[in-house]
């Protein structure tokens, strides 16, 4: 790890938390059409943010094929922006600029992200 990597450490292991804790929550979902409203913001936020003019349907296949990584912080954003609460105490999400660089992070990150979920909430998601 160099040293640039150890000073963004912090703010990247908590992108990463976020990204969890989304496919956490998404996952336990079971009321299908909020699901399908979740996406369907998610995709609005990727599209609304697109620094090209796009179509809908470009923006929907982007999301279809992007990482799960980045998919899931852009549905945890979508989940805040609706209001859905992830109901774990001091958690607060926090987001990168650009959502896409979370696929860029080390396994190292990752893991930590998960060790202190695990260890916090009992949360054990793997993306």
């Amino acid at each position: 790890m160099g040293f640039l990597d150890f000073l963004m450490a912090g703010p990247r292991v908590e992108h990463a938390k976020t990204a969890i804790v989304g496919k956490y929550v998404f996952d336990s979902i079971e009321d299908q059409s909020l699901k399908e409203q979740i996406v369907a913001q998610a995709i609005k936020i990727l599209h609304d943010n697109s620094p090209f003019r796009v179509t809908i349907e470009k923006s929907i296949k982007r999301f279809q094929e992007m990482n799960d990584r980045v998919r899931y912080i852009f549905i945890a954003m979508a989940m805040a922006e609706l209001g859905i609460d992830h109901h774990l105490s001091g958690f607060y999400a926090s987001f990168p600029r650009n959502f896409f660089s979370v696929e860029l992070y080390s396994e190292n990150i990752w893991n930590t992200a998960r060790k202190i979920l695990s260890k916090k909430y009992g949360i054990s998601v793997d993306i």
